[in-house]
């Protein structure tokens, strides 16, 4: 989970380890870090989506669990235009990117599924429009336009995290 005292400047692969452990196996997908857990079964695909950690469950937890589950039971041409389904390891990746950068009290992204097979993070609140673009080739991209505080910037998602630990405090209930 989110803490204060992150360091702004970290490489991808330090930004997604997020002590939100997972592992594929026989396809179901388990996202662990303690004993607080919660399932979401995708039978169409044989998959159970299992997530573990320790501590009080954050409030966006629960609805961003299930809204993953979904994408991830849209069958191919969910669309009616050729889309993909949703790949298993863009779900992992959104959910352990989510439990980095994320407060217990930030508000819950929409997720948006894509015709690539990839996941879309939206918010779109308190003045800001954030997204964040998880495609199947690994490619991790952001776009952010704060009105409030009159700043637009975009790219992909790597070295520096100062701007987005700033932006999801300022979608957070407590700041």
């Amino acid at each position: 989970m989110h803490t204060d005292l992150a360091p702004e400047v970290l490489s991808d692969a330090a930004w997604w380890k997020s002590g939100v452990y997972s592992s594929v196996f026989d396809w179901p997908l388990l996202l662990r870090a303690g004993p607080f857990q919660r399932s979401v079964e995708v039978p169409e695909r044989g998959i159970k989506l299992i997530v573990e950690w320790e501590g009080e469950e954050p409030a966006w937890a629960a609805p961003i669990i299930t809204a993953l589950g979904e994408t991830l039971a849209l069958p191919a041409n969910w669309d009616s235009y050729s889309a993909c389904r949703v790949n298993l390891e863009c779900v992992e990746t959104a959910f352990k990117g989510l439990c980095s950068v994320m407060r217990s009290d930030t508000l819950s992204p929409t997720v948006v599924p894509t015709v690539h097979g990839g996941v879309q993070l939206e918010w779109h609140a308190r003045g800001i429009d954030l997204e964040i673009d998880i495609s199947p080739t690994g490619r991790r991209y952001v776009s952010c336009v704060d009105r409030q505080g009159e700043t637009e910037w975009e790219g992909e998602l790597s070295f520096n995290l100062g701007r987005l630990h700033e932006v999801m405090s300022r979608l957070s209930y407590h700041r």
